[in-house]
């Protein structure tokens, strides 16, 4: 039906009266432009042409009444049609781009690309990203997570990995949400106080003796038995002995390759130590005995040392912990622990605070951060010695025998 639109009757056209679901008032002085009206009286404009196929297309406008603006709409695709574009086509485009762009996955994305030079732990962050985050809410579009999204993703997490994991989940989510919150006037971040699943927002847990005796119990039963053990949990109770021995975190610990070997010293790169500086150990006589008994699997020169196969080091941490929880009896703890744990010993065996710090690769702040670049080797390496001997205090517990702080000769 052809009309003379005018504001009046956009206001007051009725709609379809025949049963159809809508009809369309077409402008009699514009070809192809017209107002549609729905059965329900839902207004809108649309613009009918053909595209460089010849096929008929309609394109519509919804959330205004006003003519003037549907006249520069419909001049606007007018102009398009002309030089050939199918505006129909390029908004079904345009909104593909922009989902895409939209994605959590492309923002996260974003967010490592431009973080990554100013945060040390970003290794970690996109570990948990592909492996924990993306497969469940990588295609999501960002501004339309709910907290129901975020709350079945912890969910997940939870259960197959445990609280400390989801948490960390939970972390890299909440710091992509904040930082596009920065940059995008319309984003608001779906994650609210209360999600965390551990009860402590910081860990503070420090194996006592008696803990640290049954731990060093069930690592010597599994390695007394190798041959009766899966080669996994052998090497996963080496490890833990190895952790506590030289303080040091579980992905740097476990990746440990023998070419990183130095004679007596261990040689961290920097792409796998948290402050990204190569850190060099003095491994105590102790640590040195436990590598030696290792057996080698693979290449006698590299390789890594924590393996079943050779090639890769030992993985599957949470599968090995649950079934080394059961041999211990020890509960509520982390392998990360265990590098609380050194450290808190290394005190008890009067190692310089200073020193202790330095022997974790934790950085001394103040004016000596800047200036002071002596390596302190025999330093470390008598913290090492130390820790060593405080534990071997603990395990095998000798009547009237004090360890005291003899200091560095």
């Amino acid at each position: 039906m052809q009309v003379k639109l005018t504001a009046g009757y956009v206001a007051t056209a009725s709609g379809p009266s025949d049963g159809k679901d809508r009809i369309i008032y077409w402008d009699e002085k514009r070809p192809g432009f017209g107002l549609m009206v729905t059965a329900k009286g839902k207004r809108s404009f649309v613009f009918q042409y053909r595209n460089g196929h010849g096929d008929s297309r309609r394109a519509s406008l919804s959330g205004t009444t006003r003519l003037p603006d549907a006249y520069k709409w419909a001049d606007i695709l007018q102009g398009d049609v002309a030089k050939g574009v199918d505006p129909v086509a390029k908004r079904k485009a345009d909104r593909t781009a922009q989902s895409k762009k939209g994605k959590f996955r492309t923002i996260a994305e974003d967010y490592v690309k431009r973080e990554a030079p100013k945060l040390r732990s970003m290794d970690q962050r996109i570990a948990i990203l592909n492996r924990l985050i993306y497969p469940i809410i990588g295609d999501k579009i960002a501004a339309k997570l709910k907290r129901s999204d975020i709350v079945a993703l912890l969910d997940g997490v939870e259960d197959n990995h445990g609280p400390a994991m989801a948490d960390g989940a939970l972390l890299v989510v909440r710091r992509i949400c904040n930082w596009h919150a920065t940059r995008d006037d319309d984003f608001r971040s779906p994650i609210v106080r209360g999600m965390g699943r551990s009860n402590a927002t910081g860990r503070e847990r420090i194996l006592s003796d008696d803990e640290v005796r049954a731990v060093w119990a069930a690592t010597g039963e599994i390695i007394a038995n190798a041959e009766a053990e899966r080669m996994g949990l052998f090497m996963y109770a080496q490890l833990l002995r190895y952790l506590l021995l030289t303080a040091v975190r579980l992905n740097e610990g476990a990746r440990m390759d023998r070419s990183e070997r130095r004679g007596g010293d261990w040689l961290i790169s920097a792409a796998r130590m948290k402050n990204k500086r190569d850190f060099l150990i003095p491994l105590s006589t102790a640590a040195i005995s436990l590598l030696e008994a290792v057996p080698v699997i693979g290449e006698q020169s590299f390789g890594p040392i924590f393996t079943t196969n050779g090639t890769k080091p030992i993985a599957a941490f949470n599968q090995f912990k649950k079934a080394f929880d059961k041999r211990c009896g020890v509960i509520g703890w982390t392998n990360h622990d265990l590098r609380r744990t050194a450290r808190s010993l290394m005190s008890r065996a009067g190692v310089d605070p200073d020193h202790a710090e330095r022997a974790l690769s934790h950085t001394i702040g103040g004016i000596r951060r800047t200036y002071d670049r002596h390596e302190f080797y025999n330093e470390k390496k008598y913290a090492f010695e130390a820790l060593a001997r405080q534990i071997e205090l603990i395990v095998n517990p000798q009547p009237n025998i004090v360890l005291f702080n003899h200091g560095l000769g």
